[in-house]
């Protein structure tokens, strides 16, 4: 398949998908889907830093994550609400609000 505005070809992998930024574009189906990795254990996430870290790593230029990543980011307000320093670890009810979030 061509594209036609740079006349390159597009690369079409095994599985039928085109990679287009973080984005996998099915094309006989034509729909989006987005590959997301979990981390290997809750205990990545256990200071405000390491939070928003994470919550930096989602590249949604298009914003068709924000359903999905808003209650990260809801997290993190909390976060700053609770006054927290950047390597504390996360208070009791703050970390049970991650694990809702993450599993």
């Amino acid at each position: 398949m061509e594209n036609q505005a740079q006349g390159l070809p597009l690369e079409v992998g095994a599985d039928g998908y085109v990679k287009t930024i973080i984005l996998l574009w099915n094309l006989p189906v034509d729909t989006f889907s987005v590959k997301v990795t979990s981390p290997d254990t809750i205990a990545s996430f256990a200071t405000k830093r390491q939070v928003l870290s994470g919550i930096a790593k989602i590249f949604d230029p298009l914003g068709w994550l924000t359903p999905v990543i808003i209650r990260p980011k809801m997290l993190m307000q909390d976060l700053w609400k609770a006054k927290l320093d950047w390597d504390s670890n996360l208070l009791p009810e703050l970390f049970s609000k991650l694990e809702e979030i993450l599993y």
